[in-house]
């Protein structure tokens, strides 16, 4: 009963604001496709944001109200033993398919404005909800959502940006982020839980070569640096496994390159990378452009939650290495990363 409550309560949500987006098209009324998803190499899903910009509120930045949804078929690996919660070798994670729908509804509303008209500050606050059809028969003992998830959340936080991309693709600008995120029990029967979130991304341009329209040659410098810290009485699997936010980052595994997919999913996280770009030049066509790129990343856990045995585990895990590929018209990318461990374990 509870999920077809939580079911209904967000298709009220999306319905309340169908006519809004009836009512204006044009200039007040974005469609943006973010992107495909893939299940190993095929095309499993997409996700996409519909926004509404025509209201005014008197304040000196833009309104927004937006719906971000997205879904597809995926594969989760899960890092625990799930009888008591205990961490694994990466050998031992358990995998299995899940089919997942996403979405995040609410308002963005801007506090000061760019030169180009952009928000540079801004505010935000969002209902978000997600379902996971978990396909297995591991133990929900110690994690309720070892079956399945049907859960939702509240968002709010703030972000400042100045970030911004040339047309050939060379990015400069700071873009500063903190969110925090509460799921309550009266409206989830298996998520009850809290986080807080923040991460800072820096770009630095070195130098641009364009030719024709097209991208001879760039290079820039990009830093990233994220923290998470998520507790509560009943913490799901995808929160212990990413970094929050308005859009949500992989696990510290995933963050630090060369470490075992969806690990080290603790309690407190805390990410950060290096990279120097060099891009160019562009291939036929401005949009069909090859990269290369140095990375050194670095990052720190603390807690295990759902184990006893882990819950005082912290570490730090470092790796550095480099990568080659080519961006294809925004759509995608094809890249070979080569790298290896400073640390071996955390």
């Amino acid at each position: 009963m509870a999920v077809k409550r939580a079911l209904w309560f967000a298709l009220v949500l999306c319905l309340a604001f169908m006519p809004v987006f009836a009512q204006e098209s044009g200039k007040d009324f974005e469609f943006t496709f973010f992107g495909p998803r893939f299940y190993s190499f095929f095309p499993s899903g997409a996700d996409f944001k519909l926004s509404y910009s025509g209201l005014d509120f008197g304040l000196d930045g833009n309104t927004e109200l937006v719906l971000v949804a997205g879904g597809g078929y995926q594969e989760i690996t899960f890092p625990r033993d799930p009888a008591n919660g205990n961490t694994v070798l990466a050998e031992q994670f358990a995998s299995f398919p899940s089919p997942n729908f996403q979405w995040d509804l609410g308002l963005v509303q801007g506090l000061a404005r760019r030169p180009n008209g952009a928000n540079l500050v801004e505010l935000f606050l969002f209902y978000r909800g997600r379902l996971d059809l978990y396909n297995n028969d591991l133990s929900a003992t110690v994690f309720a959502d070892m079956q399945g998830l049907f859960g939702t959340s509240f968002l709010t936080g703030a972000s400042f940006s100045t970030v911004s991309r040339s047309v050939h693709r060379l990015r400069s600008g700071l873009f500063v982020e903190g969110s925090a995120e509460w799921a309550p029990a009266f409206l989830n029967a298996k998520s009850d839980f809290w986080r807080v979130s923040g991460q800072a991304r820096a770009y630095v341009p070195l130098f641009d070569l364009p030719n024709d329209g097209k991208n001879l040659l760039s290079m820039y410098i990009a830093a990233f640096l994220g923290a998470d810290y998520a507790d509560g009485a009943s913490v799901p699997l995808y929160v212990q496994r990413s970094f929050g936010g308005r859009y949500l980052r992989g696990s510290l595994g995933d963050s630090i390159r060369g470490y075992a997919h969806s690990s080290f999913d603790t309690s407190f996280k805390l990410a950060s990378s290096l990279e120097l770009r060099l891009l160019g030049p562009a291939l036929f066509l401005p949009s069909i452009v090859p990269f290369l790129y140095g990375f050194v990343d670095a990052g720190y856990l603390s807690g295990y939650w759902g184990t006893s045995r882990d819950a005082t585990v912290s570490g730090s895990l470092a790796s550095a290495g480099g990568a080659i590929g080519v961006d294809l018209f925004d759509f995608a990318q094809l890249h070979f990363i080569m790298g290896s461990r400073l640390i071996d374990d955390g």
